[in-house]
């Protein structure tokens, strides 16, 4: 049975030599074809080239239907002050490609449904609570692909939402 095994090692050895493979020398890797997406891969919409989501997008904002008028006028007050750069504290100099509009959008949509469900002589001042404190200071940076935390962006916000809140009186 030993010579069998011997005599299966010695064939394969002179068939290996036979057909130029050197025992020495490992076997090349069989080529690799370059990586492509999948046929019909899109890429996702809406994500930053750094892969990292934006906070806010305004999509509560979106769909901001108010049955009051006063709470209407209010909500878009609140809006059209939702625009503008945002000061970064930390590194002293203005954003202006952030999710900032989004996110007070957001919180403008915050007050007005706070507004909607609120008893007449409260109306515009839950709208002012309800939006002030959906205000955030941390913004994302579109351009450097990171949130900035210490920003302007919650006092923006906040006149944004006294500008609603003299609109609704």
């Amino acid at each position: 049975m030993k010579r069998h095994g011997v005599l299966v090692a010695f064939l394969l050895l002179l068939s290996c030599a036979r057909e130029g493979v050197h025992l020495s020398e490992p076997a090349a890797a069989p080529p690799v074809p370059p990586w492509s997406p999948p046929s019909g891969a899109t890429p996702p919409t809406g994500v930053p080239l750094a892969g990292r989501p934006p906070k806010r997008i305004g999509k509560d904002a979106a769909k901001a239907n108010f049955s009051r008028p006063a709470c209407e006028a209010a909500y878009n007050a609140c809006i059209a002050n939702c625009d503008g750069p945002v000061l970064d504290n930390d590194e002293a100099e203005y954003l202006s490609n952030t999710d900032f509009a989004g996110s007070c959008e957001d919180a403008c949509a915050t007050g007005g449904a706070a507004c909607d469900d609120a008893d007449r002589d409260e109306r515009c001042d839950e709208f002012a609570s309800a939006c002030e404190g959906d205000c955030d200071s941390t913004v994302f940076d579109y351009d450097s692909g990171d949130y900035r935390h210490n920003t302007d962006a919650d006092s923006k916000c906040e006149d944004a939402c006294s500008s609603g809140q003299g609109a609704c009186d």
